[in-house]
């Protein structure tokens, strides 16, 4: 008797020692999660590459992922707000973890009143932000690999600070009346807003806005008097 107890605690134990089991809301933030918990996490994202975290509609499979996992990463900001359904369903609310903690949003007005602009990891200064939350949230709980996280945050830390002076010495090097850029909708002034880039779009901070004739046509009109050459067009 006594040695399946010991063979069901020694199951239980070596099960825990495996990868944490972690859920993102979306590819972004498992981006993150990867580069900090390396071959200590297993996760998954639930709205996949080339998917849209602003329209997303979940899946029944999307709950079970939840109810399995260790620990869940959210993005916050109004960005990825049907996931609270999901938890909901899952009864995951413990472990939810909001990976904008004591991020400053930008606050933009449209037509309907103020808005939020969710796009906050577009600035690499905010990423270091993202980068210390979700290390905190593995930390607690994995604590025994405290200093692994630490560590590989620290490095992940480098490499967006590299990236950030990188892109600021591109960027200055391009005068400043050629720093314009057409794209799709409003989900990129934080970027803009680091490097002293203008950018302008027909659709509002949601793709699942649609442009109107109006806005369609001051755009044209402010294409030809800015000459815009630069037009990003988004996989969504």
């Amino acid at each position: 008797m006594w040695r399946a107890q010991v063979i069901a605690l020694f199951i239980s134990v070596w099960a825990w020692a495996g990868p944490i089991k972690v859920v993102a809301s979306f590819t972004v933030i498992k981006d993150f999660v990867q580069n900090i918990g390396k071959e200590r996490v297993s996760v998954v994202s639930i709205v996949g590459p080339n998917g849209d975290p602003h329209s997303y509609t979940p899946t029944p499979s999307d709950v079970q992922r939840l109810c399995e996992a260790h620990i869940v990463f959210v993005h916050g900001l109004h960005l990825d707000s049907w996931v609270s359904k999901l938890i909901a369903s899952s009864e995951k609310h413990g472990c939810v973890h909001i990976v904008t903690r004591d991020i400053r949003p930008r606050w933009v007005r449209e037509e309907h009143g103020m808005v939020c602009d969710p796009h906050a990891w577009h600035d690499p200064l905010n990423a270091l932000v993202y980068v210390d939350n979700i290390t905190r949230a593995l930390c607690a709980v994995d604590p025994e690999y405290t200093r692994f996280y630490q560590n590989n945050a620290k490095e992940y830390k480098k490499k967006i600070m590299k990236l950030h002076d990188d892109l600021t010495t591109l960027f200055k090097a391009i005068p400043e009346h050629c720093r314009v850029v057409l794209t799709a909708h409003e989900g990129f002034g934080y970027f803009g807003r680091a490097y002293g880039i203008r950018f302008f779009a027909p659709m509002g901070m949601s793709t699942e806005e649609e442009a109107r004739p109006g806005d369609m046509v001051m755009l044209i009109k402010k294409v030809r008097t800015l000459g815009v050459k630069t037009l990003f067009a988004e996989s969504i």
